[in-house]
């Protein structure tokens, strides 16, 4: 009973999060979870279906918002790369955390001091770091945020192309999870997706419709830099 309340109350917290800007269940529910002693393939049996859904919802009204130079680097580079890193998780032991967080502060201070890290960022080198983080750690969508909070776009294509890639990496990891043997669905997770569900629908009516772009911009922003001292802090 205790277990299945702390699960409930990471997918309303992350969830809320997610239905603002597009990633937090898997970036903040995976270290919490792991936290408290779940396997890493537990884990992401129950918290994928809820991202996967979740994101879903966000870009099919809006999928013609989805950036086509984006979604063709996410196929050709991105997704394999989740797929093989995955299928080698269990024999890899190395640890991104620290190195994602002091990047993800420098991204963030980067935005608010208008620096101009588009090199960086749009590199292959990133893109590929990227599917290589998410495929071992589950939080290459902090890197894929950063990817995307450089873009002069307004917050519903901002939130759309998000989504997009994050559903992509979700029914990426999925597949991979069955094709390898690791998938383990139960009748606890089918309450999970619909705790996400209704959440999404809340937050997505009454707190991210009524943010402006300005707000919106600052929220990436700040989570950036919040997650990237929670990585830090959680690690040292």
């Amino acid at each position: 009973m205790e277990e299945s309340f702390l699960i409930a109350s990471i997918v309303i917290i992350t969830s809320v999060i997610q239905s603002l800007v597009g990633i937090g269940v898997l970036l903040f529910g995976t270290p919490l979870m792991l936290i408290l002693g779940f396997n890493y393939f537990e884990l992401l049996n129950i918290l994928l279906p809820i991202s996967l859904i979740i994101n879903f919802f966000q870009f099919i009204n809006d999928y013609k918002s989805i950036d086509k130079e984006l979604a063709f680097k996410l196929v050709t580079m991105v997704l394999p790369l989740i797929a093989i890193i995955l299928t080698l998780a269990k024999y890899i032991q190395f640890d991104f955390s620290i190195g994602i967080g002091v990047f993800l502060i420098f991204i963030s201070i980067s935005k608010v001091l208008n620096f101009n890290i588009k090199s960086i960022v749009e590199g292959r080198l990133y893109l590929a770091a990227m599917g290589v983080v998410h495929g071992l750690t589950n939080l290459g969508g902090s890197l894929l945020a950063g990817y995307v909070s450089i873009k002069d776009w307004n917050k519903i294509k901002t939130r759309t192309n998000i989504a997009f890639c994050y559903f992509s990496f979700a029914l990426t990891q999925l597949i991979t999870l069955f094709v390898n043997d690791k998938s383990d669905f139960n009748k606890n997770n089918i309450i999970y997706i619909f705790v996400g569900i209704i959440i999404y629908f809340l937050a997505n009516k009454y707190i991210f419709k009524e943010i402006n772009e300005s707000k919106f911009s600052n929220i990436v922003t700040v989570l950036l830099f919040i997650f990237g001292i929670i990585l830090i802090t959680i690690n040292l």
